[in-house]
């Protein structure tokens, strides 16, 4: 029975994003009941060698010694790596006998069976239910989204020189087929062409193909057409962007001078709350999960707001489109203006499903959910 559980602080993270989920989640175990303490820094490695509990858990990987050892394995406790990103980032993980893997998307866990590693469970991306209790405020933003540029196009243009073209029709297939449908995974996808391409060739050696650094590049021209395509598609309307100023010069020169788009300076992980309430529509782009979802769209829905974003087999599972969510194929991302327009000027309809979706995530995607689906698992 896992009664004392130590979330550790991850040391960095982007907007401080894993920060903010680290302090939910410990505050949702003791909530449960259990005996908890959120570690930082150095005391991390003093706490655990001097007073070990029985299970540790920290978001994106497993905090090391000086000379690179687990510390779950110096301590002989297990630990629990929440990976929030597709687990080829994080292969060493897969040495270590103390270490089980929460996976946010139903597929990273098949792809951790695929690598002979059991140890893994389901763990999507949860929110906070103190957000869903505040008061609902006045919208001032008519659409909103936060979102680096990643420059597809110039990726996909180097494969061509960087790999065979076997490898290159293989990444190129992945990423077209990730929009094509709704489950199908841009690894499945690039596996299944890959397949095909080596049937056509008579010298290849599967062993020299650099697997991890290919999911990579896959994943980064997926995220990054992704959210070009859908701000394009609604260039005619008024889109808040948040961005680096950096990332703002590559979306101008994408969008082009007539895009209606609005630049805002980057937000960190808790300030996107306070924006994410005071908009409208919040839109979400997450195309490299199949059989999950991604934090923003159940956070745009804690803050009373249209979540839109492309139909996938989790979301399908738990949502219904046009009732508590705006879903979209990416085929027919075309017909989104349209949709669009029609929430912003009939503010009932979209506050009706905004009230809804908030009400489904309320019900089924807190971190109090999460903690008790994780005591279920564990114990």
């Amino acid at each position: 029975m896992m009664n004392r559980i130590d979330v550790l602080m991850p040391e960095s993270s982007q907007y401080q994003v894993l920060h903010h989920f680290s302090e939910k989640l410990y505050e949702a175990l003791c909530r449960a009941g259990l005996n908890c303490r959120l570690l930082k820094g150095e005391e991390i490695e003093n706490t655990l060698l001097r007073d070990p509990p029985d299970l540790t858990i920290c978001f994106n990987g497993a905090p090391l010694d000086a000379e690179g050892n687990f510390l779950c394995d110096l301590i002989q406790k297990p630990h629990l790596s929440y990976l929030v990103d597709v687990p080829y980032h994080y292969y060493g993980l897969l040495q270590s006998p103390h270490i089980s893997i929460a996976c946010v998307d139903e597929f990273f866990c098949e792809l951790l069976e695929s690598l002979h590693f059991s140890n893994h469970l389901f763990l999507p991306h949860a929110v906070e239910r103190e957000v869903l209790e505040q008061t609902e405020q006045s919208k001032t933003f008519e659409i909103v989204m936060l979102a680096s540029y990643i420059d597809c196009k110039s990726r996909m243009q180097q494969w061509k020189k960087n790999y065979p073209a076997y490898l290159a029709k293989a990444m190129q297939f992945a990423v077209h087929q990730t929009f094509a449908d709704s489950s199908t995974s841009f690894i499945e996808a690039f596996n299944w062409e890959l397949n095909q391409q080596i049937k056509q060739i008579q010298r290849f050696d599967l062993r020299a193909i650099p697997y991890f650094t290919i999911f990579r590049e896959i994943e980064l021209c997926v995220k990054g057409k992704g959210r070009i395509d859908l701000i394009k598609a609604l260039k005619d309307l008024p889109v808040h962007l948040f961005c680096s100023t950096e990332d703002q010069a590559y979306w101008k020169k994408a969008l082009g001078k007539e895009a209606r788009t609005t630049f805002h300076p980057p937000i960190d992980y808790a300030a996107s709350y306070d924006v994410m309430k005071t908009s409208k529509i919040v839109l979400n782009s997450s195309p490299h999960l199949k059989r999950g979802g991604q934090e923003r769209i159940l956070g745009g829905l804690a803050c009373d707001a249209l979540v839109i974003t492309a139909e996938n087999a989790y979301l399908n599972k738990f949502f219904n489109n046009y009732e508590d969510l705006l879903l979209y194929q990416s085929s027919k991302i075309d017909q989104l203006p349209e949709q669009v327009a029609h929430f912003l000027e009939n503010e009932e309809h979209r506050r009706a499903v905004a009230q809804k979706g908030k009400q489904k995530v309320l019900q089924n995607h807190t971190w109090d959910q999460r903690v008790k689906s994780l005591l279920e698992q564990i114990n």
